[in-house]
């Protein structure tokens, strides 16, 4: 089994997963993995704000870096579901399974933070671990963590383990012109290959693809209805799904008509522009968490290279233009 910490436990938690486990055998599957992001607590508010609805994981995007993220939403028709349903994806912070698991698909030591997740979904489905999402809620996870310190937060060369992380991962997959390499006890397993993962998700990661299926938020395995590799290929769509995070003082004005917010690529050439009128600068203007969320979604078979937000203000015309590169 592996959690984070800051989890609750419903009682006999370990005898209702080991019922799953051995259940889920009997029905021919050798070497089933329970994991997922599970349901939230308030610890300050416990157990009352306990969510009791179990939680699935969602394909949400894949991250300039390369990684893929994800989004928790609840398992549609739990109340009638009587055994786990399969899963695309592996959440860190709950796993269980065979103890055979922690030598066949052990953790990389030098991944950081984002990419771990994807990589061992991939790693252990080529292990022969076929991925499930409990139908019952037995462990709770706090999310949040208000105000407490993070690893990032006081070691100031948290960016190069990063960096390295991310360059590992698309090493791992093949991603954005890199050359896959060994990567060793670390690397893909002998009982299934990386496109049979990437067939029973719906995701392309040299492509940065992903099924319309998938996005549907159908059960896996995708179906395999395709007349040639050809057709297949064409099946993924290429989303770009960007947030960019923009500090309240750099738009310090009360009076923006609208905002320029646009995507470039390698040779400066805009991708994609879609402007934020006042209705949604307001919004962002007022976001719980203190700074402005500017979130963009295109189709695009050529990766952005950099962003750019260009305020406009009633009173005082052009603002200062911002821009950030991605990775």
């Amino acid at each position: 089994m592996q959690i984070d910490s800051h989890m609750r436990f419903e009682k006999d938690w370990d005898d209702e997963f080991i019922k799953m486990i051995k259940q889920l055998q009997k029905d021919g599957y050798p070497k089933p993995l329970l994991t997922g992001y599970v349901s939230s607590f308030d610890p300050d508010n416990d157990p009352a704000a306990r969510v009791r609805e179990p939680w699935r994981m969602v394909f949400d995007r894949f991250i300039p870096e390369g990684a893929v993220f994800f989004l928790p939403e609840t398992l549609p028709g739990w109340q009638d579901m009587k055994k786990p349903v399969t899963a695309r994806f592996y959440s860190a912070h709950f796993a269980f399974t065979l103890g055979e698991f922690s030598n066949e698909v052990q953790h990389d030591p030098e991944y950081y933070f984002h990419g771990e997740e994807i990589s061992i979904a991939a790693r252990a489905y080529t292990w022969g671990y076929d991925l499930f999402h409990p139908h019952k809620v037995l462990i709770w996870h706090e999310y949040t963590r208000k105000g407490r310190t993070k690893q990032w937060d006081d070691d100031r060369e948290w960016h190069l383990k990063n960096n390295h992380a991310h360059k590992k991962n698309r090493q791992l997959f093949g991603m954005d012109g890199e050359e896959m390499i060994d990567m060793g006890k670390y690397g893909f397993g002998r009982e299934r290959t990386l496109s049979d993962y990437e067939k029973y998700a719906g995701i392309n990661f040299k492509r940065r693809g992903v099924q319309q299926y998938t996005l549907d938020k159908l059960y896996p395995p995708n179906p395999q209805n395709f007349a040639t590799e050809e057709e297949y290929m064409e099946s993924f769509s290429s989303i770009f799904k960007h947030c960019i995070d923009i500090g309240y003082t750099q738009v310090p004005e009360t009076d923006y008509d609208f905002w320029v917010v646009a995507f470039h690529g390698e040779n400066d050439e805009t991708l994609f522009r879609q402007d934020a009128d006042p209705g949604e600068i307001s919004r962002m203007k007022n976001d719980p968490d203190g700074y402005c969320k500017v979130w963009r979604q295109f189709q695009t078979v050529t990766k952005p290279k950099y962003w750019v937000v260009w305020p406009h203000s009633t009173s005082k015309g052009w603002c200062e233009r911002i821009t950030g590169n991605l990775f």
